[in-house]
C-alpha cells in the first residue's frame, strides 16, 4: 500500500488535509445533538440493585439507608470488587470463590471485606446521627426552613468530606489529636490533602510489608505521619532494599526496627542508609553486624559515621 507521506511535500499536504477534515467535522453543528445524547444517556442510567437477601446485615442496611451507589462510593475499587463478587452474584459465593475470581489471596479478600465493613458501618452511624439531628432541628420552632436546609446541607457536606479527605483518616483511623494534626497541617499539609482511600491503601501496604498489626501501624504513623506522604511504590522498594541489605529473614524484623525508630523509612537511602550499611558490611562482610544493629539499635543506621564509632 502507498505510504501516507513519502516525501516532505506529501507530509505537509497530509497535515493540511487532516486539519481541514478535522475542522469540517466540527462545523456540522453537532454540539446540540451531542448534548441531547448525553441527556438521554443520563436518563437511561440505572441505580445499582440491592445485594442478595443473604448478604450480611451491615451491607443490606447500608444499601437500604443510603442506596447501593452511595454506599459503595466510599469503598476502594478492590473492596467493591470483593463485595460485588460475593453478594451481587446470582448464587452465594464464599471468600475463596471471590479470591479465585479476583486472583488474590484468601487473606487479602478477608482483609478487604473487613475494611469495607468498617467503612459501611461508619457510614451508617453518620447517616443515623444526621437523621437524629434532623429530627431535633425539625422540632426547633426557632429555626426557619432556610436555616434548617443550610444545616442539613452543611452536615451532608461534612459527611462527604469525612469519607473522602485524608485529614479525617488521620483523625478517625489513626486517632491523631487536634494539636498533632495542626502541626502536621502546618508543616506537611500535602499529606493531609490526599484522598482518604489513598492513605488507607498506603497504610495497608505498610502494614502488610512490615508485618504489623493494626495497633502497631497506628503507633508508627502517629509518630511518623509523613510516611504516608511518600510514593507507595518507592516506599515498598525501600522496605525490600533494607530487608536485603540487612539480611532480614522476615518482614517482622524490619517492622519491629521501624517501631523502635519510626524515622528510619523516612531517612534518605542514598545519602544516609546506604553509606551506613556499607560501612557495617566492610566491618563484617557476612551481614550479621548490619542485621544486629538494625534489630537492636536501628537509629544508628541514621548516623553517617556508624562504622567509625564501632571500630
Amino acid at each position: 500500500p502507498k505510504p501516507l507521506a513519502s516525501t516532505t511535500n506529501d507530509w505537509q499536504q497530509f497535515e493540511v488535509d487532516a486539519w481541514r477534515d478535522a475542522v469540517v467535522a466540527f462545523d456540522d453543528d453537532e454540539d446540540e445533538d451531542f448534548e441531547l445524547f448525553l441527556d438521554d444517556l443520563d436518563g437511561d442510567l440505572e441505580e445499582t440493585p440491592p445485594p442478595r437477601d443473604d448478604a450480611p446485615r451491615y451491607l443490606r442496611e447500608a444499601v437500604e439507608v443510603c442506596g447501593a451507589d452511595v454506599a459503595l462510593e466510599g469503598l476502594t475499587a478492590r473492596e467493591r470488587d470483593v463485595l460485588e463478587a460475593r453478594y451481587w452474584s446470582e448464587a452465594p459465593r464464599t471468600q475463596l470463590d471471590a479470591a479465585n475470581e479476583l486472583d488474590v489471596s484468601l487473606t487479602r479478600v478477608n482483609n478487604l471485606e473487613r475494611s469495607a465493613r468498617k467503612k459501611l458501618e461508619r457510614l451508617l452511624e453518620e447517616r443515623r446521627s444526621m437523621a437524629q439531628t434532623d429530627a431535633d432541628v425539625s422540632d426547633d420552632d426557632g429555626l426557619s426552613d432556610a436555616a434548617q436546609r443550610a444545616l442539613a446541607e452543611g452536615r451532608l457536606m461534612l459527611g462527604v468530606m469525612e469519607r473522602r479527605v485524608g485529614y479525617f483518616y488521620f483523625r478517625d483511623e489513626l486517632g491523631l489529636d487536634e494539636a498533632t494534626l495542626g502541626r502536621l497541617l502546618a508543616h506537611h499539609g500535602a499529606v493531609l490533602s490526599q484522598r482518604r482511600d489513598t492513605l488507607a491503601e498506603k497504610g495497608a501496604s505498610l502494614r502488610r510489608h512490615l508485618n504489623l498489626d493494626e495497633s502497631e501501624l497506628k503507633k508508627l504513623i502517629r509518630v511518623q505521619p509523613t510516611l504516608l506522604g511518600h510514593n507507595a511504590t518507592q516506599l515498598r522498594r525501600k522496605i525490600e532494599w533494607l530487608r536485603t541489605a540487612c539480611d532480614c529473614a522476615h518482614e517482622r524484623e524490619l517492622g519491629q526496627a521501624c517501631l523502635k525508630c519510626p524515622p528510619l523509612l523516612a531517612t534518605s537511602a542514598r545519602r544516609v542508609l546506604a553509606p551506613a550499611i556499607t560501612q557495617l558490611r566492610a566491618l563484617d562482610p557476612s551481614g550479621a553486624l548490619a542485621r544486629r544493629i538494625l534489630e537492636q539499635h536501628p537509629n544508628a543506621l541514621r548516623a553517617r559515621d556508624v562504622g567509625a564509632r564501632l571500630k
